[in-house]
């Protein structure tokens, strides 16, 4: 009543394993088939009906109907729905675990590989959680994940498999979709800045083309120096696919596997990209005469992907670097970062923990 154009409430539960052992949760969880989320559901269905009795009470007053949509989590211990599967389709154990009009499943596949699409099979368990979540609710909201929330500055490989899923979930009653990515980062390097650009057109449109939108961010936002910046990319990822195949039990997807091992990047390829960067610094001098501020802002651009692969050398192979030089690169790089808004090097880590690691 205090928000009259608020339309959704979102009753939902912090991180955690957790839930509660009660005898009348436990007797629930075993009627269907170990879903904790069927008691979850009954009591979400109960609040929203209240709350529809409320609203048509005030619209027949003021004539005013209005609606709100109750969300719970499918997360963690709650992220199976109480469903049963006959010949590939998914139904309710029961008609009282059937969603209500408007309460919505706010699903968040914690454990999916992001690597993949929710079509691949190395996802099959996630979404399976969602056709069955999509038989029994009719408003989908799905909360993704874009990054390694161990290792912000190594790059993630999704940006391939992002318009899939979002196919995916708009497939599967997707009525909202949220991709959790660095919130509390300011500036991201590895190309998460294209991530970004994928997600504000692909959830509009999810049958937008990869290679078309990739030729348009690289020649808007790089301009003279997309060449060489998309030939970086392309490297980039072709070697994290790479990585994938030869290390699958650490290089898989998950948004907390470690990122920050020697074997994956060799000294000699990271200073190979780095002449990629050096190349798109030349390429965009045409402007620094004549445009200066769109030189400032292509250099910018650049210089924050040449954070990943500066981060990795000098901390990765920093006794391959004499004390001076070590000094002079890691003050170059935290002047850079503070420059372009690069605070964390974690979700729950920060930058300025690293630097005085350092001693700059």
């Amino acid at each position: 009543d205090a928000n009259p154009s608020k339309t959704t409430i979102a009753l939902t539960v912090m991180d955690g394993g957790y839930y509660c052992t009660c005898d009348a949760c436990t007797e629930s969880k075993e009627k269907y088939n170990g879903a904790d989320s069927a008691a979850v559901i009954k009591f979400i269905n109960r609040i929203s009906a209240n709350i529809d009795a409320h609203l048509a009470e005030q619209a027949a007053e003021n004539e005013e109907p209005r609606e709100v949509t109750m969300l719970f989590f499918a997360y963690n211990q709650t992220t199976n729905p109480p469903v049963k599967e006959e010949n590939g389709e998914y139904a309710a154990l029961d008609d009282s675990v059937v969603c209500g009009e408007h309460v919505g499943v706010y699903i968040a596949p914690i454990t999916a590989q992001w690597n993949h699409s929710l079509y691949a099979e190395a996802n099959e368990v996630s979404a399976d959680a969602i056709r069955g979540w999509s038989a029994i609710c009719k408003n989908m909201y799905f909360w993704l994940y874009d990054t390694n929330f161990s290792y912000y500055l190594y790059p993630f490989n999704s940006w391939d498999s992002i318009i899939e899923t979002y196919r995916f979930c708009a497939e599967n009653n997707g009525y909202f979709m949220y991709n959790e990515g660095q919130y509390n980062n300011g500036g991201q390097t590895g190309f998460t800045t294209f991530k970004e650009y994928i997600n504000a057109k692909a959830r509009w449109n999810v049958n937008v083309n990869f290679n078309d939108l990739k030729d348009r961010f690289f020649t808007g936002y790089f301009r003279e120096a997309a060449e060489p910046m998309e030939k970086y990319f392309d490297e980039l990822t072709s070697y994290i696919r790479w990585l994938e195949a030869e290390y699958p039990a650490g290089v898989n997807g998950n948004i907390y596997h470690n990122a920050e091992k020697s074997e994956y990047w060799p000294k000699r390829t990271l200073e190979h990209w780095l002449g990629y960067i050096e190349e798109a610094y030349k390429s965009v001098e045409i402007y620094k005469e004549s445009d200066p501020l769109l030189y400032s802002r292509l250099i910018g651009n650049i210089k924050l992907e040449s954070i990943f692969p500066r981060y990795a050398l000098l901390t990765l192979y920093s006794g391959t670097f004499d004390n001076l030089t070590l000094t002079e690169e890691r003050k170059q790089f935290k002047a850079d970062c503070n420059e372009l808004n690069v605070t964390r090097f974690r979700e729950g880590g920060e930058l300025s923990t690293t630097f005085s690691t350092w001693g700059i």
